[in-house]
């Protein structure tokens, strides 16, 4: 007996009950192999039950049938974000770690928050970690979150829920036609004919783009919120920035620009250290004298990075010193009480004591001469 494809084919066909409808699923990588071992087994089936001329009607059938599947072409691997990140609400202040999980998401470049390009701390096929940075100027609402592609492309941010449901086409049960990544699933009929997926087509085309295609949105939403530790410190700015704590700390006449800082730090939840205190009994050099504090801070690299003059990273919150002859020292020590960043350059104010003030802006601080340095308060 021969043992050729042709009789393989015919072998397996003629084992299933003729009465039976039978599912094949095609790779449509490998649907050529499959359509050539389908035209075998029509043809054995064909042979036996009506002849030559049947045989030839039912090759070409199941040839059509052939061609309008291979048309389909699944479309390349493309990055897709899911909709619904890990963490929804971040703090002004920046710093959390965010992850959004995807599919081929290695293919992912770059990630931007509010427009600004991200650390990408942790990339894998299916998930992305990064950083989400401190709000522009403090700022609280809604920023979106955009991933691109290697060529700069934005990438779909779906609702993983319309993914599966997006791959439905045809009549269902009926033709038995489904577009679902590279796979397509065909009836045979009882004659062993592989019956048509779909009317034409044009039909099946539409229906492998719409699958490609599930519901995108425009990007991913963060949400900024106000840091509670800053909401604490301002609240007491505001309130003692005119009338003294008294009752609490003491009042250095004529100089307790520093001394209010390190009350409205306190404020915030910043804990004494042996370098950093106040207490009925006396206190630390850092606590009252602007220069020593800057010396303090330097030490503090876990809660306080020095940006020196750069004001883009400034935010409400952080503490500002002049150096008003401009002979290395500080001679001044504010907060800064509100921050706006326009074409022209990044504003700042500040509150303090000595020269009491809610938004003196620092711009008319050095007018007469003199710099101002930031401290990024973390």
């Amino acid at each position: 007996m021969q043992n050729t494809p042709f009789h393989r084919a015919r072998a397996r066909v003629a084992a299933l009950p003729a009465t039976t409808m039978r599912r094949v699923v095609l790779s449509t990588a490998a649907f050529g192999a499959v359509a050539a071992c389908a035209l075998g087994a029509v043809a054995a089936n064909s042979w036996a039950a009506t002849g030559p001329k049947s045989l030839t009607d039912a090759a070409q059938a199941s040839l059509q049938n052939a061609e309008l599947v291979a048309s389909v072409t699944p479309a390349p691997a493309e990055p897709v974000v899911f909709d619904g990140a890990s963490i929804d609400e971040v703090p002004v202040t920046g710093g959390t770690e965010v992850s959004v999980e995807g599919t081929d998401l290695t293919m992912v470049a770059a990630v931007a928050v509010d427009g600004d390009e991200v650390e990408i701390i942790e990339h894998a096929d299916d998930a992305i970690a990064f950083e989400v940075p401190a709000s522009d100027a403090g700022r609280t609402g809604d920023v979106d979150v955009t991933f691109l592609d290697e060529d700069g492309a934005e990438v779909s941010v779906v609702d993983p829920a319309s993914v599966g449901d997006a791959a439905s086409v045809g009549d269902g049960a009926a033709n038995g036609a489904s577009v679902a990544g590279t796979e397509l699933v065909q009836v045979l009929t009882d004659d062993g004919v592989l019956a048509p997926v779909a009317d034409d087509a044009d039909e099946l085309d539409a229906a492998a783009a719409d699958a490609s295609d599930p519901a995108a949105s425009d990007a991913l939403v963060l949400t900024y919120v106000p840091d509670p530790a800053i909401e604490r410190q301002m609240d007491y700015v505001m309130k003692h920035w005119n009338s003294y704590n008294s009752a609490e700390y003491i009042v250095i006449s004529g100089a307790d620009c520093a001394n209010f800082t390190s009350q409205s730090l306190a404020a915030r939840g910043w804990k004494f250290t042996s370098q950093w205190y106040y207490t009925a009994a006396g206190y630390s050099p850092s606590w009252i004298s602007s220069t020593a504090l800057r010396d303090y801070l330097a030490t503090q690299t876990n809660r306080a990075t020095d940006l020196g003059s750069d004001r883009s990273q400034v935010k409400v919150g952080d503490v500002a010193q002049f150096d008003w002859d401009n002979s290395g020292d500080r001679d001044h020590t504010t907060i800064v009480s509100r921050v706006e960043h326009t074409d022209s350059g990044t504003k700042v104010w500040v509150a303090g004591h000595t020269k009491d003030s809610d938004y003196w802006n620092v711009d008319e601080a050095i007018a007469s001469g003199g710099s101002v340095y930031f401290w990024s308060i973390h």
